[in-house]
């Protein structure tokens, strides 16, 4: 039976998703060497970090597997977390490679460069294109968030099937805690990418067992401690929120810290928030992924057509923001259909 959603939580992840679309305005001609509203909200990329952490040592509390098979458990798990996101990523990248290389190579004569990142797209798409080796100027940022997560959610769940809770805690904790304090966070490529994706999913990990524990001590819910989880939820997301949207790039620790609130009070069960349920908010919690990955395509294709035709920002904002939405919407639709006709047949 599938666990139900949290609302609460979808509606932030919709939220930090445009977020992070915002930032990447810089990827469309027209917002490059502009400060914007919400240049700063790369850092949402964190709070998916940390409820992929928190939401991974959950799953892994609730099912009890053989001491023998953690490895293979743990391969399990990746393989039915990140399967779903194949079919859309590797449509909206090769769309991505489309568009772009034939511009930067073949209109250029450069055959051979073409031919050259046509055999190592695939590695290179695994390896966090991001980190800019071999595969300049292609630009699919975006799916370095997938590869970063992929590549290292094979340590995240062996560490969460370890079955003393404290010594968990102490590894994560501890991990996490020494990233935040001492590295820039987001400031270096590969290797480094890895590292933050483990830092964020340590992060969550920990948020999760201090909950259980704290849940654990309370006998009741009482309404002093719906009051204060609901406050401190709210206080410290809308704090993320204007810190963002303001550009108050010197409060980047203080977003870590308060998205680790956030996210403990919003899962706590004691918040207000916890009561809400609402299919349309779970749906727009559902279609942040494929935006995460649609975006980026949308902009190269707002490029492409500058190119061509003078389109006012405002208009471009429509395209960049609503069809990234829109080819969310029809991916999820097309995945599910497929997965009916599917199962139909079989």
């Amino acid at each position: 039976m599938q666990k139900p959603r949290n609302s609460i939580v979808d509606l932030w992840k919709f939220i930090a998703i445009l977020m992070i679309m915002t930032h990447h305005l810089f990827h469309i001609e027209t917002f490059v060497n502009t400060e914007y509203y919400g240049h700063f909200s790369w850092i949402y990329v964190e709070f998916f970090f940390m409820l992929t952490g928190y939401f991974t040592y959950s799953h892994f509390k609730r099912h009890n597997y053989d001491d023998n098979s953690i490895f293979k458990s743990g391969l399990k798990y990746t393989f039915h977390k990140f399967k779903k996101f194949v079919p859309f990523t590797t449509i909206a990248i090769s769309l991505q490679y489309l568009i772009t290389a034939p511009f930067s190579c073949l209109l250029k004569g450069q055959f051979k460069t073409f031919l050259y990142h046509f055999l190592n797209y695939p590695l290179e798409v695994l390896l966090l294109s991001e980190a800019q080796h071999s595969f300049k100027g292609f630009n699919l940022v975006p799916i370095w968030f997938l590869s970063a997560m992929l590549l290292v959610f094979p340590i995240i769940t062996t560490l969460c099937q370890i079955r003393n809770k404290y010594l968990v805690l102490i590894v994560s904790g501890l991990f996490s805690l020494f990233y935040f304090m001492h590295f820039p966070i987001g400031g270096s490529k590969w290797p480094g990418d890895l590292i933050r994706a483990l830092a964020g999913m340590c992060a969550g990990i920990t948020i999760c067992i201090i909950n259980d524990t704290l849940k654990d001590k309370i006998s009741c819910n009482t309404k002093f401690i719906c009051i204060i989880c609901s406050i401190s939820e709210i206080s410290c997301m809308l704090f993320c929120l204007v810190a963002t949207t303001l550009n108050l790039y010197d409060t980047e620790k203080i977003i870590i810290l308060a998205f680790a609130i956030g996210i403990s009070s919003m899962l706590s069960g004691f918040s207000i928030s916890s009561k809400l349920n609402s299919k349309v908010v779970s749906y727009l919690g559902r279609i942040s992924m494929p935006m995460f990955i649609w975006h980026w395509v949308i902009g190269t294709i707002i490029n492409r057509l500058l190119h061509f035709v003078l389109v006012p920002a405002p208009i471009q904002l429509v395209i960049y923001f609503g069809g990234t939405i829109i080819l969310s919407i029809l991916s999820l639709y097309l995945i599910s259909k497929g997965k009916f006709l599917f199962h139909k047949k079989s």
